[in-house]
């Protein structure tokens, strides 16, 4: 996904889910290489100190914006859905 739209995803997380879901760290990772920073994918990355996130509030605001998440240990990543 475009930075834009990872920034809209995160805002409607935020403001959906509010206070049930505690991010502690939040970057985007590109997911290829390509010279100009608007053309990039990205991935949302996130760590949490919760062993889980709030899931059933999650899901509707993943569904909404395409996009799949994946814990990888510690990590929480959220991309498009493909």
């Amino acid at each position: 996904m475009k930075r834009l739209e990872l920034m809209e995803f995160l805002k409607e997380v935020l403001s959906v889910c509010g206070e049930s879901i505690m991010m502690e760290m939040v970057w985007l990772n590109k997911t290829e290489s390509i010279a100009s920073g608007e053309d990039n994918d990205y991935q949302l990355v996130t760590t949490s100190s919760s062993v889980t996130l709030d899931q059933e509030c999650l899901i509707p605001v993943i569904e909404k914006f395409g996009m799949k998440m994946k814990k990888q240990g510690k990590l929480w990543i959220f991309s498009k859905n493909e």
